[in-house]
């Protein structure tokens, strides 16, 4: 399920990932093993003036949810990863 989410702006993954967990039948997520790196982490996304663009990726994002949601068992597997803890 493609999206509109701009580049730049908090929430720009989140279809993407959405759309994987959809299709994956074993997924593995690793959280803070330092991957990436933003030169000068500046984190500008965070800017108050970007609200908008990251509201806008937020509709994106929740568009993608519940059409990937229309199949139940897909639905059941997003809804478990959105409303997990920890």
């Amino acid at each position: 399920m493609r999206n509109d989410a701009l580049i730049g702006v908090p929430g720009v993954a989140r279809g993407l990932l959405f759309n994987m967990i959809a299709q994956a039948t074993c997924m593995l997520i690793l959280r803070n093993v330092a991957l990436t790196y933003h030169f000068g982490d500046d984190r500008t996304w965070r800017s108050p003036e970007l609200e908008d663009y990251a509201a806008f990726n937020t509709g994106q994002n929740r568009a993608v949810m519940n059409a990937l949601s229309r199949d139940q068992e897909t639905g059941r597997r997003l809804s478990e990863f959105v409303t997990r803890k920890g």
